[in-house]
């Protein structure tokens, strides 16, 4: 392929160099996050392992549909008190195989071959594994089939640039390489899996297997300017319904006229009030009570609008319900690609938990995902976003943002100086975040935040705790639109935040 390939942006570096070689050999959008999945469940298994799931943001270029792609890693039917670390049924596998077979182009075979190699020859240890193999070092010692993967010679974890092999996770790569995922659901090999993860300590029944289905959903909407509509996943990942509240009430208040001491007050008062919301809704699993369209209805933001002072801050006590904190995982992974045509995908996936359940099935190198349950281990806190016109279909933004709590923070930080103002990616991936999560009634900035900002927000009634960093987001930015204007090139703008240690490869 020559020209314009489309681009990129990746949780972690070589599987980026994976998905644009897909876009250099004349694959699509669909290829690439197909490989770039596949890629990551060798290079960063923390987060994107094979037993895990996730949702997609799925674009395709000319008049298909745009929607969302849910895999998630439901609990399994006999978690319950079977184990003390109760697994959940892989979703991986189906979800990508169906976002495959509906719009890929390259052979499901070809997009395989690269994480199949990274895992059968060995890979050098990248430095976004490296950091989050030693959070968990003493839950990977525990585990002997574990310890053969990520520990080195000295019995610690690998370090960044130390080689990793992969034999037994190879080989199941191979045999859905070769057979696609049919005999992974179903059958003499599905039956070999539960009897290894339940060997592991897991909970697991071919039943899980063979019944789960991914599913197609329509988005969440929010009219941006200029005939744009910012498009969310619905619950049950809850991250989605909360940052399109917020996106929502930013756009009402004209966000894009504000300074930038009236934008980060809007932000934060708008996501104490969206958190409170949250209590009418949310269930422990995600999911909602009330129907998606009333979330975002007009009466509804206009009811959490119109107490915003723009120059006072209220207190979450104040507020209807009082905003209870609720725990949610910051670990998954993330990625973002566009291609020349202008099909778009933005991916998050988890394992519920950073590494899962710590264990890995003997004889497949399989780490186990983990169940989810109400102490913060679950799949509510994934939030791909796109930005579509909403006449000419053209995509102008793929994001998808990790980080937990702050994970709806860290999009509306992101897309109100994007979407909804002039900034370009880079100044927006740049700028100092804000997150207000109700509970606790404190404004967390992050260090590099200006101190005028600072004081100017503690003048207007903010209690203000200065963090390390909040979220971390892949993004990919076309200012024209994907595919650009007749006789216009793409401008197009790829990032991997500075807050990890990812990479994002393009040509503009």
């Amino acid at each position: 392929v020559e020209g314009f390939l489309g681009g990129v942006a990746v949780d972690e570096p070589r599987a980026a160099l994976v998905g644009r070689e897909v876009l250099s050999a004349g694959g699509n959008a669909f290829d690439a996050a197909t490989a770039i999945f596949f890629a990551l469940s060798v290079t960063l298994p923390s987060t994107a392992g094979l037993a895990g799931g996730g949702v997609c943001a799925v674009h395709p270029a000319g008049d298909g549909k745009t929607e969302f792609l849910q895999f998630l890693p439901y609990p399994s039917n006999q978690s319950g008190g079977v184990s003390r670390r109760p697994s959940a049924v892989p979703g991986n596998p189906r979800g990508f195989f169906l976002l495959h077979s509906k719009y890929g182009r390259l052979s499901w075979s070809q997009l395989l071959v690269p994480a199949e190699n990274l895992a059968r020859f060995g890979y050098r240890t990248s430095r976004a594994f490296a950091t989050q193999l030693a959070r968990v070092a003493p839950a990977l010692k525990a585990d002997p089939e574990a310890r053969k993967i990520f520990l080195n010679d000295k019995g610690e974890p690998v370090e960044e640039g130390q080689k990793v092999k992969q034999v037994d996770y190879a080989n199941v790569l191979a045999r859905i390489r070769t057979r696609g995922v049919g005999d992974f659901y179903i059958g003499s090999y599905s039956a070999a899996i539960v009897r290894a993860v339940n060997q592991a300590g897991g909970t697991l029944s071919e039943e899980d297997l063979r019944l789960f289905k991914p599913q197609w959903v329509d988005p969440l909407q929010v009219e941006g300017p200029h005939n744009t509509l910012v498009l969310f996943p619905p619950p049950p990942n809850a991250a989605g319904a909360i940052a399109a509240q917020i996106s929502a009430i930013a756009q009402k208040l004209n966000v894009r006229t504000l300074g930038e001491i009236d934008r980060y007050h809007l932000l934060a008062e708008a996501s104490k009030r969206v958190f409170s919301y949250r209590q009418r809704w949310m269930q422990p699993d995600g999911s909602s009570s009330l129907d998606h369209e009333e979330i975002l209805s007009e009466q509804t933001i206009q009811t959490l609008a119109k107490s915003i002072n723009l120059k006072k801050a209220i207190s979450a006590e104040s507020l209807s319900p009082i905003p209870i904190a609720s725990p949610e995982t910051s670990s998954s992974a993330t990625f973002a690609v566009i291609d020349r045509e202008g099909s778009a995908v933005a991916c998050g996936v988890t394992m519920n938990n950073l590494f899962g359940t710590g264990k890995v099935a003997p004889g497949l190198g399989l780490l186990l995902a983990a169940a989810p349950d109400n102490k913060g281990r679950g799949y509510r806190a994934l939030s791909p976003v796109l930005v579509v016109h909403k006449f000419k279909r053209a995509v102008f933004l793929a994001m998808s943002a990790s980080g937990g709590v702050t994970l709806p923070t860290t999009l509306t930080n992101i897309i109100a100086r994007v979407a909804f103002g002039d900034d370009n990616l880079e100044k927006a991936m740049q700028a100092p975040r804000i997150h207000h999560g109700g509970d606790p009634d404190v404004v967390f900035v992050e260090q590099k935040m200006n101190r005028e900002i600072i004081d100017a927000l503690r003048q207007r009634g903010h209690t203000v705790s200065v963090s390390t960093t909040l979220g971390r987001a892949n993004a990919i930015f076309c200012s024209l639109g994907m595919p650009p204007p007749k006789k216009r090139s793409p401008d197009c703008s790829f990032f991997s935040d500075f807050r990890g240690h990812g990479l994002a490869l393009g040509e503009s």
